[in-house]
């Protein structure tokens, strides 16, 4: 079986606001909520506190290679602000609010995707998530999500990438060979699939590569991917 490997964030979609706006915005939503609770924490405040709870989140998953699903982010963030309350159900939502309404497709992902599924590939998502059900809002939002044959969250399977663990998942629950499998994203998490096998395919339509892996191939645009996918035999 030929199987196509999508990361999402950075690769499928992106906001279309600044990252100093989009941790505004879910900043903002935190200092309401937080208002409305009876805590006084300007917007300063809350603001640092994200940016700080997600680096000590980060350290975390990089550490285990493990995922933390938005509660538990949220949940940091509190902690550092000197609540020990838990969140709350609007604090969740809130926070994944510019995830999820300023995501817009990246250019010509439909004519990737579909393009896949014509030559023949199973075209299944491999993200690492905090939240599957709001990524998943997405996807219908921008009128992608019938285009996925699978779906593989960090937060259901629990890995997340670069571990070899999540990519094994993916594959045996699949029945696919590492040989007859593509990954494309933008990460060096999904370079790393290539340590199995996978030909992987490196993204930079976002933002520019950092990583050290090499990919099989580096792409600007979703249909130079596609030529590549084209002309491998598999």
């Amino acid at each position: 079986m030929k199987l196509l490997l999508v990361d999402l964030w950075g690769t499928v979609f992106y906001p279309n606001i600044s990252m100093e706006e989009f941790w505004r915005q879910r900043a903002g939503v935190l200092q309401r909520e937080l208002s409305r609770l009876g805590y006084a924490y300007s917007l300063g405040d809350v603001y640092s506190a994200c940016k700080r709870g997600r680096s000590l989140v980060d350290r975390i998953r990089r550490a285990t290679l493990r995922e933390v699903t938005v509660e538990g982010e949220v949940a940091a963030i509190l902690h550092l602000l000197g609540v020990e309350e838990g969140p709350t159900r609007t604090m969740v939502e809130g926070y994944l609010a510019p995830y999820v309404d300023y995501a817009v497709k990246a250019p010509h992902v439909e004519q990737l995707l579909q393009g896949a599924r014509d030559n023949g590939y199973t075209v299944s998502v491999a993200s690492n998530t905090m939240s599957w059900r709001h990524a998943v809002r997405v996807l219908k939002r921008l009128g992608l999500l019938g285009l996925f044959d699978a779906h593989f969250y960090s937060d259901v399977v629990g890995w997340r990438k670069p571990s070899t663990s999540f990519y094994r998942h993916v594959l045996a629950t699949l029945r696919a060979e590492p040989e007859e499998t593509v990954i494309i994203g933008d990460e060096e998490a999904d370079i790393a699939a290539g340590k199995l096998g996978v030909k992987t395919i490196l993204y930079e339509g976002f933002h520019s590569y950092e990583g050290s892996l090499k990919p099989s191939a580096r792409v600007k645009d979703h249909l130079e991917a596609l030529r590549f996918l084209e002309g491998l035999r598999l």
